[in-house]
């Protein structure tokens, strides 16, 4: 996923269309749509925002780890 390259709205599709990233999409669209506001309407959230989008983001890289199988080899 080039996400670099993307638009929030661009990602979630894409996210949509993979029944393996279905199970993130709400967390993303939500961490996406508050990282928006602070890059392009320079919004500057209050504490419990910061706190929840951290918590966000190691929800969605914890759950996107590939799994390693027991021989060690990556399962991507």
């Amino acid at each position: 996923l080039p996400a670099l390259e993307l638009t929030t709205s661009e990602v979630l599709d894409l996210m949509n269309k993979n029944p393996e990233a279905k199970a993130i999409t709400d967390v993303t669209a939500d961490f996406l749509n508050n990282a928006d506001m602070v890059k392009f309407a320079k919004y500057i959230p209050m504490d419990k925002i910061n706190e929840e989008m951290m918590t966000q983001a190691k929800e969605i890289v914890n759950r996107t780890i590939p799994a390693v199988e027991e021989s060690g080899e990556q399962n991507v």
